[in-house]
């Protein structure tokens, strides 16, 4: 994001707090209010008092009715204990999350993200022959004995990359929703993964590590994680955005995005995969590769942009995954 915002940002000074009371987090992993600044507020009040509790269901922000019997039951039992002071009442998980994927269902944890995740890394290596893009785990193959190449794809303001699903403010358009149509795009580059030989429960934040080279000085990168099942379709798991404004053209920069917190089950014979591209539109607003201010430039202004990934070799694109051990 731009400088403009960093002193409009105002969270709760926690850390000039003694102490608080138990304090129940309820939030989505869907809602754009919700996952990461509700699990930093929560990470937060631990350290004041361990009885503070924190619930993230497979909710959108418009999940209203979906979320009743959940948001009831587990708030009575949240007031018997500490407002009627019933040590009887059922004692709830520090974390009580929704697995989602296959196999759905609630998990109880102790802590966020689990600490005791592995991180499984993924190199994105071009495709041979007009073959799909594909994830090569490095566990399996090492990433360096495939040959360094380039893979690009032209963004253009006029026609911005839509965002389908995902944390958004529109209730028509969000939550777990299908990719494929984004996936055809030609502005979209898709990197799948092959066939997984046992289920992966990813837990936390993926990371994208881009090595990217761009004709402009300023534009955005987007990053997906999806899930594919065996009928080929393609869902959002989670995603990030970095906005960037002193891009060298022509010349490498590394581009890190840290994807939204998700709790997800692949099962046996599903792909992961990447989506790459410039735009997450109307979520947030087309960035129109200038180097000027976001909220001053002007719709004349705007160019069209083409971005190369550096893949394969021993430095180009990966994602590293946080795992829970089956």
């Amino acid at each position: 994001t731009e400088p403009f915002w960093d002193d409009k940002r105002h969270f709760v000074q926690f850390e000039n707090m003694t102490s608080i009371p138990p304090v129940l987090l309820f939030c989505g992993w869907y809602d754009f209010f919700s996952a990461e600044s509700c699990m930093y507020d929560w990470k937060a009040m631990r350290k004041l008092n361990e009885d503070c509790r924190m619930v993230i269901g497979p909710y959108t922000h418009w999940h209203v009715q979906a979320m009743q019997p959940k948001l009831w039951r587990t708030l009575l039992d949240f007031f018997d204990r500490h407002l009627l002071g019933d040590a009887a009442a059922r004692e709830l998980p520090s974390v009580d999350a929704f697995a989602m994927g296959h196999d759905m269902g609630w998990m109880q944890m102790a802590d966020w993200p689990p600490p005791y995740t592995k991180e499984q890394k993924f190199g994105m290596i071009r495709g041979k022959d007009g073959d799909p893009n594909k994830l090569i785990d490095h566990n399996n193959s090492a990433i360096e004995t495939f040959v360094e190449s380039e893979i690009s794809y032209v963004y253009d303001p006029s026609d911005p990359t839509p965002q389908v699903g995902g944390a958004t403010f529109n209730p028509s358009c969000c939550g777990r929703l299908s990719q494929n149509a984004i996936e055809s795009r030609n502005d979209v580059l898709v990197f799948s993964s092959e066939p997984l030989e046992s289920p992966m429960l990813i837990a936390g934040e993926i990371k994208v590590h881009l090595e990217v080279v761009s004709n402009v000085e300023g534009t955005d990168y987007v990053a997906r994680a999806c899930q594919v099942t065996s009928d080929g379709e393609s869902v959002n798991l989670a995603d990030g955005i970095v906005r960037r404004f002193n891009l060298r053209p022509g010349r490498r920069t590394m581009v890190d995005i840290t994807l939204s917190p998700v709790l997800n089950r692949l099962g046996v014979g599903d792909h992961l995969r990447l989506q790459i591209c410039s735009s997450a539109y109307p979520k947030y607003g087309r960035h129109l590769n200038t180097r000027g201010s976001f909220h001053l430039e002007i719709e004349a202004n705007a160019v069209v942009s083409e971005q190369i990934l550096i893949v394969g070799g021993d430095s180009g694109c990966c994602i590293t995954v946080p795992v829970l051990p089956a």
